[in-house]
């Protein structure tokens, strides 16, 4: 019989979880369930690493998973994983303070993984409300790094810009996404990010067509 005893769990109504599940090279797990409400605030998404050797169990919580903090952050739209094991939660609707949909990209351990709330101090994340940072999924390198894409960041006036931000896969990049750390567009609607090609050698190629 399923029960929190031997499953991990919901604690409300359609939070859907078990419906993403990330398969990791070391043979860990990562169960993303966007839609987990904590308490009264809904939709604040989690994800949860789980060990492919004794699994976890129990009801999703702040102790056992990575969360958002506020209603919508839907942490965990995607995920992926590296090359190296480690994986990068992706949560463009994530609330920075009063700054909504600015957006973050959190690095994790794939042999321990992360618990507590998605914040600057540990995420990628947009400066500004609509910037959506990660809104498309990262892209892996063979060298275990990774690139953060966000195609409506905005470059000061330049609306939807895009910008595109190299990740350190060892540890994560964290703070703002900005022209001092990412590849950017400079006008409207260039949506910079759209497009980006790992090469073979840890490399990497962006398409601005």
């Amino acid at each position: 019989v399923v029960s929190p005893a031997n499953s991990l769990v919901g604690t409300g109504f359609d939070e859907r979880v078990g419906t993403n599940i990330t398969v990791l090279s070391n043979g860990n797990y990562l169960v993303a369930t966007p839609e987990w409400d904590n308490g009264a605030v809904t939709d604040v998404g989690a994800v949860t690493w789980g060990s492919g050797s004794s699994g976890i169990s129990g009801p999703i919580s702040a102790t056992n998973s990575l969360i958002g903090s506020t209603s919508d952050d839907q942490t965990g739209d995607s995920v992926a994983e590296l090359s190296n094991g480690h994986y990068v939660v992706c949560s463009p609707g994530w609330n920075n303070g009063a700054l909504a949909n600015a957006g973050a990209a959190t690095w994790a351990n794939g042999t321990s993984g992360i618990v507590g709330l998605v914040t600057a101090a540990n995420s990628l994340v947009g400066p500004k409300a609509g910037d959506r940072v990660c809104d498309q999924p990262p892209v892996a390198l063979s060298n275990g790094h990774y690139v953060v894409r966000s195609t409506v960041w905005d470059n000061s006036s330049a609306s939807n810009a895009g910008a595109v931000t190299w990740g350190d896969g060892q540890a994560g990049t964290v703070g703002s996404v900005t022209t001092g750390n990412s590849f950017v567009g400079r006008g409207n609607n260039e949506r910079t990010g759209l497009s980006v090609t790992a090469l073979s050698n840890g490399n990497y190629v962006v398409s601005s067509p």
